[in-house]
Parts: structure tokens; sequence; C-alpha cells
């Protein structure tokens, strides 16, 4: 094989492979995005119930509206809200 044959079978073996992975870069963001967007909050809960002072009454209201959120944005995002909601109708 030239030179040439060579270097080009190199440079288009690196287009595919980059390709490949930017395909999984972008499948895998939404994933990263989401259980990023839960350590956040279960973070932020914990700062809150741990270092602020308050009724254990409402903290257990802050907790449920805070899973409540939670769970309802997971719903959003993964599409099944909508379909809870055309299920009524």
């Amino acid at each position: 094989m030239s030179l040439f044959i060579q270097q080009y079978f190199i440079k288009e073996f690196d287009i595919c492979n980059a390709a490949i992975l930017l395909q999984f870069i972008i499948l895998l963001m939404p994933i990263l995005t989401i259980i990023l967007v839960l350590i956040v909050v279960g973070v932020l809960l914990w700062l809150i119930n741990t270092y602020i002072p308050m009724q254990r009454s409402i903290k257990n209201i802050l907790n449920a509206v805070v899973v409540i959120v939670v769970v309802i944005w997971l719903l959003k995002v993964f599409g099944l809200l909508s379909s809870l909601q055309n299920l009524h109708t």
C-alpha cells in the first residue's frame, strides 16, 4: 500500500470513530442531565434539612413537596405525563 492510501484509511477510520463517539455523547447527555439534576436537588434538600433549623412538620412538608415536584418533572421528561393526561380524555 502506498503512503497516501494508508493515510486516507487512517483518516477515514478516525472520522468514523469520531462520529460514533459523538452519537454516543448525544445519546448520553440527557441521561447525565437528569442524573445531575437529581443529585443537585438531593444535595440542596439535604443541606436545607441539615443546616436550616425548622420544625419537623415543616421539614416533612418541604420534603414531600420536593419529592412530588421531582416526580412530576421526571414524568414530563420521560413523556409519561402527557400520556397520562390523554388517558382521561
